[in-house]
């Protein structure tokens, strides 16, 4: 597996329609599942660790409907 792919997870071919169940990756040629194309990758995993440990007392996180960080999000969407 390519360190890149182990990292930010495999990309599938942009001339692919739409993914089967499985799919072979354009950077290392392995075949992969679905979940692994659009899953959760370490890349994201560690930048979300790093703004919970480290920012976490300065930075808020964005409110997932509106986007914003500060102000009133009483008419906003939890989820």
């Amino acid at each position: 597996m390519n360190i890149k792919c182990w990292w930010f997870g495999c990309e599938p071919h942009p001339q692919d329609p739409a993914p089967p169940e499985y799919i072979t990756c354009d950077r290392c040629g392995e075949n992969v599942g679905y979940g692994d194309l659009v899953g959760d990758t370490r890349h994201n995993r560690f930048k979300s660790w790093c703004n919970y440990y480290l920012f976490r007392k300065w930075i808020p996180e964005k409110c997932k409907s509106c986007e914003k960080r500060y102000g009133n999000h009483d008419n906003c969407i939890p989820f």
